[in-house]
């Protein structure tokens, strides 16, 4: 008797809450739907020359052209992000991550609007600099929201 055909990308869409490592490896390697990252990357170098930005170095593209050139909606620890694969005008090739109320409510309304294209932001981030209270320790503390800086 064979086993009915699991459908590994609906899976990894949507994972069960109670699937583990092992029956996740399992079913997909069964399925011949799992490659490794040492695999890819030699099919794919542009993959090892991109860098994942801190969330503390989002700060040196404050005025710095880039192409958006693809992103994607993830969700996380804390709610959903974006992540945003951006080339520089240095050529830097870069994975910024973002779910605030700046680039990621901004990422919304881009998604919402059907726009697939490449996006050419001409002045890079922008930024806006706060304080707020720590809610445990009622200290005032630095914070910085980002923005794609839209302006022509």
């Amino acid at each position: 008797k064979s086993k009915p055909k699991v459908d590994t990308l609906a899976m990894r869409d949507k994972p069960p809450a109670d699937l583990t490592f092992e029956e996740l490896s399992r079913t997909l390697f069964e399925a011949n739907d799992v490659i490794g990252a040492a695999e890819l990357a030699a099919t794919l170098p542009e993959l090892a020359s991109m860098t994942v930005l801190d969330s503390k170095e989002k700060g040196r593209l404050v005025g710095v052209p880039f192409f958006l050139l693809n992103w994607r909606q993830n969700e996380g620890d804390f709610g959903s992000f974006w992540s945003l694969i951006i080339v520089t005008k240095a050529d830097e090739k870069l994975v910024l991550n973002d779910g605030s109320t700046g680039i990621g409510a901004q990422m919304d309304a881009i998604a919402e609007s059907g726009n697939t294209k490449a996006i050419y932001v001409k002045k890079g981030l922008r930024v806006s600099k706060y304080e707020y209270e720590d809610p445990k320790t009622h200290e005032r503390k630095p914070a910085a929201t980002y923005y794609l800086d839209l302006s022509a």
